[in-house]
Order: C-alpha cells, then structure tokens, then sequence
C-alpha cells in the first residue's frame, strides 16, 4: 500500500496531474522490471509484498531521475 502512495507522488513531481495515461508513462520507465523469483523477494507474505513494492519504488524513483537529468542535458 505504501507504494501506491510513492507512485501517486511520482506521477504528481513528474506530471503535476495524476491520471491513467501519466501512471502508465510513469510505469514504462521499469518496463524491463522483471516480476520473477529471480529478481523479486522470495516468500509470498506480507514482508516479501512490502520488498517488492520497495524495489519497484526505488526503480521508478532512479528511472525519473535519469529521465530528468536526460531532459536537462537536452
């Protein structure tokens, strides 16, 4: 749940207008995010949930940094 909150915030800094088609640009920067065991938290419960959603967070973070810096070098 908290990462909901995170990509809610993302999409406002990135878009100033939070609707489908920004979380969806927001969301297609991780596009290479893989949903697997190899790359998520091992286990199924609450704790290995909340690990995913931080990991997901914190690519989407880095990606919209990128992204800026790229649009400032422009």
């Amino acid at each position: 749940m908290k990462a909901f909150y995170e990509i809610f915030n993302l999409v406002m800094q990135k878009y100033q207008m939070f609707n489908t088609e920004n979380t969806i640009k927001l969301l297609q920067l991780i596009k290479d995010f893989k949903f697997d065991k190899d790359n998520l938290p091992s286990g199924g419960g609450f704790k290995a949930q909340e690990k995913a959603g931080e990991m997901m967070v914190s690519r989407l973070k880095n990606a919209v940094r990128e992204d800026f810096m790229v649009m400032i070098g422009d």
